[in-house]
């Protein structure tokens, strides 16, 4: 949780005042969203923006309630800033928690086998043998790509994108310890593949509430120097280091 007393990195009042109207590119909406994920004074602040019918005209009238103002206080103005408080507390103190499985939620994407990589396979035969098991993982029936990988895998255990396939079918299917094995295979045999492994670590660990073990797998990710989750990992980070123990 944020502190008030501290310096932060909190939205200012015009992005929030652009992202309630709509006014934002879709990456920078992505970026507000992503920050009220976790920021109880940022959903705070944007909740007063929707309630305020004239923004500047309700702040000249907090403004005026001063202690020492000579004018006199209104019934139905302390009232009305009584009841924005309230709802504003009510918003700190009662809004979802940042847990494991909310964080994993917003950051896991079942990846897709693209043409691309079917091509990569390490002979026509392997190639072809897989097909039934990606044909099931492409229409989400993950227990049967599971029985079908494990053949193909039999046939063919140097075929290391089906590490993959395996290791996201298993966690689709509940099975954390085997998806976290699959993953932990393929970083040491395929250095291709060696970012989307950890990555997947990293997710498996916090559907798992190993919020330790993400951590240490998302700073070895980071300082690898890789470039296709570089973007994310910050702010993945940030949100791990606050999860509880």
């Amino acid at each position: 949780m944020k502190s008030i007393f501290t310096p932060s990195d909190c939205l200012s009042l015009q992005q929030l005042q652009d992202y309630k109207d709509g006014r934002l590119s879709k990456t920078a909406q992505r970026r507000v969203e992503e920050h009220l994920i976790d920021c109880p004074l940022c959903n705070g602040a944007l909740a007063g923006l929707e309630q305020s019918q004239d923004l500047h005209q309700d702040a000249k009238q907090i403004r005026s309630l001063r202690l020492g103002n000579k004018r006199a206080f209104r019934f139905t103005q302390i009232a009305a800033i009584l009841a924005i408080g309230f709802a504003l507390l009510s918003i700190f103190w009662f809004r979802p928690q940042l847990d494991h499985q909310s964080v994993f939620s917003s950051y896991y994407k079942i990846p897709q086998p693209t043409q691309i990589q079917l091509r990569d396979a390490r002979n026509d035969e392997a190639y072809q043998n897989i097909q039934p098991a990606l044909t099931a993982y492409q229409r989400e029936d993950f227990q049967s790509a599971i029985t079908l990988l494990e053949k193909h895998l039999e046939a063919f255990p140097s075929d290391h994108p089906a590490y993959l396939w395996m290791g996201i079918a298993q966690l689709e299917v509940g099975n954390e310890e085997k998806a976290i094995q699959f993953f932990q295979e393929l970083k040491l045999k395929d250095k291709t593949y060696y970012e989307k492994a950890s990555w997947y670590l990293t997710l498996t660990h916090l559907k798992k509430g190993e919020a330790n073990l993400a951590e240490e797998e998302a700073e070895e990710l980071k300082a690898s120097g890789g470039k296709e989750f570089q973007e994310k990992l910050p702010q993945l980070l940030k949100k791990i280091k606050r999860l509880p123990e």
